[in-house]
């Protein structure tokens, strides 16, 4: 294939875009536009990237449990009413995309995961196939499933002793449209069925049935996102994103409407690269969550910033990327405040 150098110099307005794509990748933004929006090759075979390294958190969090990679939050709370204690751990980082085009048609076949969702605790993977027309635009089709379940808490309302682990999956699509219309729009429409090995929510308080069916954690979601992206100068850029999120739960106290605004900046030189998010979310929770007669609403706030030193060790196509992110979920409910620091290092080498 006709390997693109994105991370040698910036050499045209094309080229600067085609990296731009990159570093809102690893930037955390707009994460399942990525792929999609790189042109497709124009020559056959395989492509692809792998990023490894390892994250240090700081969670307080009091229904995230971890991942088979490590705990996140205490396995036991001593009051219903206060906000979380902070955990803290490393975790390693290991993700990355294989991909197949067809250069004929235009067509990539794909399958893996990305960087942002891992930061996330979203460890789903995406197979799918990506078609391009030149004057319409590049489309995708994916199914999405868990390769490996994130951990929560069976009940996460148990007081004074051990709280359980269970496996929370999900299965989905996902639909992408990127250059739409030889534009810097680009949109993705995604749903998921969420299912959790053991939902006990509730069961340890002794609450009535149909209570505990208000605090189901079980469902269906669905997402949108829409992204522009606009260059400012010649080495920087802008890409404001809107994401709607809708949570339809089994419990009518969980399922929620949520909208964010995130704002991207990245900034180029011929050595390094610097990309920056800023975040702003609310959401509205359906119902009054029965175990506080209050219904629950959350305003959710994020920060990042990602240094990348391309060509790193004067390897070819070997990135290095440095992150620090932090997260806040600021609920009117004490006990669902949610706050994450990630610092990242890791390398990712594209071929």
């Amino acid at each position: 294939m006709v390997k693109q150098h994105y991370t040698e110099r910036i050499l045209t307005m094309s080229d600067a875009k085609k990296f731009l794509v990159f570093v809102i990748l690893i930037g955390c933004s707009a994460g399942a536009f990525a792929a999609a929006i790189e042109p497709i090759p124009e020559e056959g075979g395989f492509s692809g990237r792998v990023n490894v390294g390892a994250s240090w958190l700081r969670v307080k969090s009091n229904t995230i449990a971890g991942s088979r990679f490590g705990d996140l939050s205490q396995d036991r709370i001593d009051s219903l009413f206060d906000e979380p204690d902070s955990e803290s751990s490393f975790m390693p980082l290991l993700n990355g995309e294989l991909r197949y085009t067809f250069a004929d048609t235009r067509t990539q076949l794909f399958v893996g995961n990305s960087l942002e969702d891992w930061l996330r605790f979203d460890l789903s993977s995406a197979l799918g196939v990506r078609k391009q027309w030149d004057e319409t635009g590049i489309f995708e089709g994916a199914f999405l499933f868990s390769a490996i379940p994130t951990e929560i808490w069976e009940d996460p309302y148990v007081v004074g002793q051990k709280r359980e682990e269970t496996d929370r999956t999900s299965t989905g699509g996902r639909f992408g449209w990127s250059k739409i219309y030889n534009s810097n729009f680009h949109f993705t429409y995604s749903y998921r069925d969420i299912d959790i090995d053991d939902e006990l929510s509730g069961i340890w308080l002794g609450l009535p049935t149909a209570s505990r069916d208000l605090l189901s954690r079980e469902g269906d979601h669905h997402k949108a996102e829409i992204l522009y992206v606009h260059q400012l100068s010649e080495n920087q850029w802008i890409a404001p994103t809107f994401y709607y999120s809708h949570y339809s739960l089994d419990g009518d106290a969980m399922s929620n409407d949520m909208y964010t605004l995130m704002l991207t900046h990245t900034f180029a030189t011929e050595k390094w690269r610097l990309v920056s998010n800023l975040s702003y979310g609310f959401a509205d929770y359906d119902e009054r969550n029965p175990i506080y007669q209050k219904t629950q609403d959350d305003d959710r706030y994020g920060i990042s910033t990602t240094l990348l030193y391309p060509n790193f060790f004067n390897v070819e196509n070997l990135t290095g990327i440095f992150g620090v992110a932090y997260w806040l979920e600021d609920s009117n409910i004490d006990f669902y405040d949610t706050e994450i620091i990630a610092v990242t290092a890791s390398t990712m080498y594209r071929f």
